[in-house]
């Protein structure tokens, strides 16, 4: 699906827009990739269409998802459908569930979120062309 995400960002350049708009390409892309990891899931598989998606909205898909705590899907449908506003709340309830049920240790468990709230801040720097400082 990467593939076909190169080819129309490729194609972009030689179309014509009024024949073909290939931004709406590239989104139903998009869509495809989110509800095809939506359904091979292991935790919480879910065969949805593009029209049944449309109806439950993303907002209600992704606390469906914390539901079944598959936080790396609801990433994957924010970072695809560029859901962006929504990132706080999943780093927010991944990290409320770990506190609560991870058999970790203490020190292990704050190694572990130090870890991922740091690749956060890097993955924000790097969209907004920030300058990292550790």
């Amino acid at each position: 699906m990467k593939h076909i995400l190169r080819t129309a960002s490729f194609a972009k350049k030689f179309s014509d827009a009024q024949d073909f708009d290939p931004n709406r390409y590239v989104n139903v892309v998009k869509h495809m990739i989110v509800l095809s990891k939506l359904r091979d899931s292991n935790i919480c598989g879910r065969a949805v269409t593009y029209t049944q998606f449309e109806k439950y909205k993303p907002k209600r898909m992704l606390k469906l998802l914390y539901k079944f705590r598959d936080y790396k899907h609801a990433i994957t449908l924010i970072e695809n459908l560029n859901y962006k506003q929504f990132l706080p709340q999943v780093y927010e309830d991944w990290t409320s569930t770990m506190l609560k049920v991870s058999t970790l240790q203490e020190h292990a468990l704050q190694s572990r979120l130090q870890d991922q709230f740091y690749s956060l801040k890097v993955k924000i720097a790097m969209e907004q062309d920030i300058p990292l400082i550790p």
